[in-house]
């Protein structure tokens, strides 16, 4: 945000001379300290808005910033030197950083048509790393890691100071180890072009989380442009989430192909294939200016910042779209967004409640049940259309598990149909994993998926459907522009619905299945990303009580063995090392109900019969009573 000269105002000790910045939560000023015989410190003093001085949850959230920037004394970290009240409203006095922040130095570089040179981008981030690496690791007073997360990366919360100095600030949204996860709380904080896809999808994250981020800052600083930009943002969610770098394959070229590979595997969409930690994606940077004898002297980031600034000044403001650093999109003015990132490094996304009062636009009412019953007779017309299937059969011969599996592994592109009595559903495949599914049941179309959740009412979910082919079509882009969704909290619901959509179709005993490839979805969608060999294993895990028991029974005194060589590497499921370990278990003389003996409580049962299910359907494993499935 652009600096607002005020009038000087005393602020308990200290002297508050400028207002540098306003967030939702608190404003940022200049300040000054003042002692005996003429001492005077510039600080900046962080405080509490006065609308939120009296809010609990933010007073706490406050509080809790205060509590972890007061544990972190690291060069690279911008320093707290003080929290207290003055008049009900908290505060924090940190260090004043002489110079700017990353964001504005990239949005001077790109007006300028500057490249960073390699070794002065790698040794901002390398800095940066330093400081995640030392607040990912910290130790309590009971030498135990603190488990500090910072989960708020991004270029505005990097400072290089005129004498060369990079620090990392603003640990607002940082959580620890035993503190609560934002994510698991329906909470999702950060800026939304630089979350991670875990965060994204809102699965369980930690630290590594941090190493995306800083992969994020990386690149960006050596193209001196965003990584993921798009029209709005669902488009930059949907980048994040699939982790897709086709930005950084355009305008990385220059980028050297070592150094592409270390940007590579930090950004990897799995955290599991990232660097583990911040320390290990600093040390493979250090190794490659060592490597390339392109080792920084200090003094060489100083010039650089100082030839920068006496050209531009540290106020540099945001320029306008096609400088290349380009600002992230904003939202339509309509949606109720006002904690979407844009240039302000305050601005959060918060997938909480969003529930708005219902808005008239106009027009005759709009039935949503009758809306429903279009859609399902449109789908059933669809059906009839189709080519003849590649390959077809009955689901109590040839398990769902095990049709997935084939088609994931052959990464085939297609339409499966699947049908049980008058349920229809249709799971369109690309590269082998599911993008959409589409079912004729009227329970399970996402406007009543909402209903159901209690996250809309009828009339606003009427009055979305009587609008919606304003937006293509798509309904959770409807519920988006209306504000009655917020972006992160849409993907995270329809994802939820869809994925539950297929799992429930594993449950089924009868039925009959059939693949038609490279048939595409016609319908108005937002490909989801999910992951078949996931899906596979959330569905067996997930499968109703007494349905799993019952189809492990008949198999409790067969001796499970591997197939070796097996159709595919068991790490090929990505779900870890779990599928490996139990896939060297199977040796063909111990019988499943003594493996199933091993397991010390009933979730401990399931997880390892579960496992070994699935390993006998994908036909990395056979017992006799159970043909080899791999050619299913």
């Amino acid at each position: 945000m652009s600096e607002q000269p005020e009038r000087p105002i005393q602020f308990g000790p200290y002297l508050l001379e400028k207002r540098l910045a306003k967030g939702g939560m608190a404003e940022i000023f200049r300040g000054v300290s003042s002692g005996p015989h003429g001492f005077r410190k510039t600080v900046v003093v962080k405080r509490i808005l006065p609308e939120r001085a009296s809010d609990p949850k933010f007073i706490e959230m406050f509080i809790r910033e205060a509590r972890i920037m007061v544990r972190l004394n690291h060069p690279n970290i911008v320093q707290v030197l003080d929290f207290g009240e003055v008049d009900g409203r908290y505060y924090l006095a940190m260090e004043y950083i002489r110079g700017t922040d990353g964001g504005r130095l990239l949005q001077s570089c790109a007006k300028m048509r500057l490249q960073f040179p390699i070794p002065v981008a790698l040794h901002i981030v390398t800095a940066v790393l330093d400081a995640l690496d030392y607040a990912n690791t910290l130790q309590g007073e009971d030498d135990k890691p603190l488990g500090i997360v910072h989960r708020d990366v991004s270029p505005s919360n990097v400072f290089i100071s005129r004498l060369g100095e990079v620090k990392l600030a603003d640990f607002g949204l940082a959580t620890l180890a035993s503190g609560e996860d934002p994510a698991e709380a329906g909470i999702i904080r950060g800026k939304y072009g630089y979350l991670a896809p875990e965060v994204v999808l809102r699965q369980p994250s930690d630290h590594r989380a941090d190493v995306f981020a800083a992969g994020i800052l990386l690149a960006e600083i050596l193209m001196v442009r965003r990584l993921f930009q798009g029209k709005n943002y669902l488009d930059v969610l949907l980048q994040i989430r699939d982790a897709k770098l086709d930005r950084l394959h355009k305008y990385g070229k220059k980028i050297p192909e070592e150094l592409r590979q270390i940007l590579y595997r930090a950004l990897a969409r799995d955290p599991n294939q990232r660097y583990q930690t911040a320390g290990a994606f600093r040390d493979a940077l250090q190794h490659f200016l060592f490597e390339h004898r392109q080792l920084l002297p200090a003094a060489t980031l100083r010039r650089f910042v100082q030839k920068l600034f006496k050209q531009t000044g540290h106020d540099v403001q945001y320029t306008p779209t096609g400088s290349g650093f380009e600002p992230l999109p904003v939202p339509a003015p309509t949606a109720r967004l006002s904690d979407v990132d844009s240039a302000a490094p305050t601005n959060k996304v918060d997938v909480g409640d969003t529930r708005t009062n219902h808005r008239t636009h106009g027009g005759a009412d709009f039935d949503a049940s009758v809306a429903a019953q279009q859609n399902v007779v449109a789908a059933e017309r669809n059906m009839d259309s189709l080519p003849p299937p590649e390959t077809a059969g009955r689901l109590d011969n040839t398990s769902l598990i095990s049709v997935m599996f084939h088609l994931a592994v052959k990464s085939r592109t297609g339409l499966l149909v699947l049908k049980n009595g008058k349920t229809t559903k249709e799971v369109y495949l690309v590269q082998g994993d599911p993008e959409f599914v589409v079912s004729n049941d009227t329970s399970e179309l996402f406007g009543q998926y909402l209903l159901s959740q209690g996250v809309l009412d009828p009339q606003e979910l009427n009055e979305a459907l009587r609008v919606m082919p304003e937006h293509d079509g798509r309904l959770g882009e409807t519920l988006v522009s209306l504000g009655l969704l917020r972006p992160m909290q849409m993907l995270r619901l329809l994802t939820h619905q869809v994925r539950s959509k297929l799992l429930t179709a594993f449950a089924w005993s009868t039925g009959t299945f059939s693949f038609h490839p490279e048939a595409t979805c016609d319908k108005p969608s937002i490909p989801l990303g999910l992951d078949a060999f996931e899906v596979i294993w959330a569905a067996i895990q997930e499968l109703p009580n007494g349905i799993l028991e019952e189809r492990i029974t008949s198999m409790l005194d067969e001796r499970p063995t591997a197939v070796f060589p097996p159709p595919v590497p068991p790490d090929r499921l990505r779900l870890g090392s779990y599928p490996r370990e139990i896939y060297e278990r199977l040796d063909g003389a111990t019988s499943l109900d003594v493996l199933l003996q091993d397991a010390r409580t009933r979730e401990e049962w399931r997880k390892l019969a579960g496992m070994v299910y699935m390993l006998v359907q994908c036909g990395l494993a056979t017992i006799d009573s159970l043909p080899n499935r791999a050619n299913t």
